[in-house]
């Protein structure tokens, strides 16, 4: 007898309100993000794919069908810092829907062990924040799940193919995630023959036209952040875990997903695939050396098996204890909000893995410290507007932002996402994941950039805060060429006056010296801009003072 429908259809409206609180308490828009937004907008007005105008184009991207996305955002006339996350918010709201249709009318799981299961799996902070961020993320897990339904349950035959071509473009490491479902997908005697010709066919002509564009068999970005050694593969574990203990539900659901292989059959409850492309987040998290942005990026794939093991768990159990797991689950998927982890404290700082003073105590602060960092890059942008002229070369490690918000200005970044000099140097320490192979600003000084580094500080009292950069100038042995050179933005914050400091390059250095001990014992006097002005391509190189 056929299950009445409504129940289902109230199920669905039921989870939206508790999702939609849970993506906007998380919303953000890492800096990374912006790096494609600019490659986009570059598309989209007729440069190509391309960071630098008027350079040669380097693939400094990892997501070409999501920029691809973002250069027909940009085309339509609509704000892509805006446009794109809500985007990938609405596929992750889709996603989460189909999960539920899927699971009670195919896998015939119960609508209350499958309600809570994905209430609790979409509303932790390590998946709802990362439905927006700006990132391809949440596109990559809808491809993901569309190509498991697409190999596993009966659909139309062209499903698995279109998913699994777009999982091989929305990610550099697409073809690994391909040949890893398509794997699963023939030891469970699928039907494989359609969507392997389709993946080879779209993976052969991406390399083509990568070969073509950028002239290398490889992305830039790959090549900065690749490498192995047992250090890395130390620290890339210490990540794993790290993000485990934080997020409990994560790792529970991941064994109760386990538990379901071992005594279900894997095509009935999709164990098979899920589990397996579980397994190639928590590897591809181990063998990159982890990454550092917050709340567990690279494993949000593992979460489509935690969803699956936790509702055959609740289905599994009496209504008394089935009520009490859903609870229980649903408090350690807030785990990262509350605080709390599961490993005692000596364990948990023994898993840190970014560069000492950039971690942000738990996950859920990293999370914040990157919200503020975009807006302190955002606050940069005027100032560094108003020290450099159209074309001119600025040195940046950040340079999504200020990359998005100067578009007429040319980068090179000390992590070398879109340096190619920086990402071909050879893996010989570590520094954080993502930026290993990151040099000094100096390392640029060849191309006499017009800006080496900038920085900002907040407060009057500036002498004691930055007399020491002035120092670090001079010991660098670039006195005779570059100079310290501060730019107040407006309004001040909490009271207090905000400035950039660029280290920029001086045609008179003396008198930019001067300048600069002036400054420093006036600030009253520092010259002025607004964060509310609109970018421009022209102007003044730099305030007459």
């Amino acid at each position: 007898m056929p299950r009445p429908p409504a129940r289902l259809v109230l199920a669905l409206v039921l989870l939206l309100p508790p999702w939609a609180l849970a993506v906007r308490r998380w919303w953000f828009v890492c800096d990374d993000a912006f790096i494609s937004f600019r490659y986009a907008r570059s598309w989209a007005e007729g440069q190509g794919l391309r960071f630098n105008p008027g350079e040669a184009p380097v693939e400094g991207f990892s997501n070409l069908l999501w920029v691809a996305v973002g250069a027909l955002v940009h085309a339509a006339g609509l704000d892509q810092p805006t446009a794109m996350p809500a985007l990938s918010a609405a596929l992750g709201g889709l996603l989460w829907a189909r999960a539920l249709w899927v699971g009670h009318r195919e896998l015939d799981l119960p609508l209350p062990a499958l309600w809570a299961a994905t209430a609790a799996v979409a509303c932790a902070p390590g998946v709802a924040a990362w439905t927006t961020s700006g990132l391809e993320t949440m596109p990559q897990l809808a491809l993901t799940w569309l190509a498991v339904e697409g190999l596993w349950l009966a659909r139309p035959g062209w499903l698995a193919p279109l998913a699994l071509a777009g999982l091989v473009l929305v990610r550099t490491e697409g073809l690994a995630w391909a040949a890893v479902l398509l794997g699963t997908a023939a030891l469970g005697r699928r039907r494989v023959g359609p969507s392997l010709l389709a993946v080879a066919a779209v993976a052969a002509v991406g390399l083509g036209l990568r070969r073509a564009w950028f002239d290398a068999w490889v992305s830039n970005t790959a090549t900065t952040k690749v490498g192995l050694s047992p250090a890395l593969v130390a620290r890339g574990l210490a990540y794993v875990l790290r993000n485990l203990a934080e997020q409990p539900l994560l790792a529970l659901g991941l064994a109760l997903c386990g538990r379901a292989w071992r005594r279900a059959p894997a095509p009935a409850l999709l164990t098979l695939p899920l589990a397996a492309v579980a397994l190639a987040a928590v590897a591809m998290g181990v063998l990159v050396g982890g990454d550092f942005m917050p709340l567990g990026r690279l494993l949000v794939p593992a979460w489509l098996a935690a969803w699956l093991g936790l509702a055959t768990a609740l289905a599994r159990l009496p209504r008394g204890a089935a009520a009490a797991l859903a609870v229980a689950a649903v408090v350690a998927g807030q785990a990262p909000l509350l605080g709390l982890r599961a490993a005692p404290e000596g364990a948990w700082r023994a898993l840190a893995f970014r560069e000492p003073g950039s971690e942000g105590g738990t996950e859920a602060r990293q999370w914040q410290h990157e919200v503020d960092n975009a807006e302190t890059y955002r606050a940069q942008a005027p100032a560094l507007r108003a020290l450099t002229r159209p074309g001119e070369l600025v040195v940046s490690g950040p340079i999504g932002v200020l990359g998005w918000e100067l578009p007429d200005r040319r980068f090179r970044d000390l992590y070398g996402l879109v340096t190619p000099a920086v990402a071909r140097q050879a893996l010989t320490r570590l520094v954080m994941p993502g930026h290993d192979k990151q040099v000094p600003p100096t390392f640029f000084l060849a191309e006499a950039p017009a800006v080496l580094a900038a920085m900002s500080v907040q407060g009057a009292a500036l002498r004691p805060a930055l007399a020491p950069l002035g120092e670090d100038v001079v010991r660098m042995g670039i006195a005779d060429r570059y100079a310290p050179a501060l730019v107040r933005v407006l309004p001040d914050v909490d009271g207090q006056p905000r400035f950039v400091v660029a280290i920029r390059l001086a045609p008179e250095p003396a008198l930019a010296w001067a300048r600069w001990e002036r400054d420093l014992d006036d600030p009253d006097r520092v010259f002025a801009v607004a964060l509310e002005d609109p970018p421009h391509t022209g102007g003044s190189a730099a305030p007459s003072r």
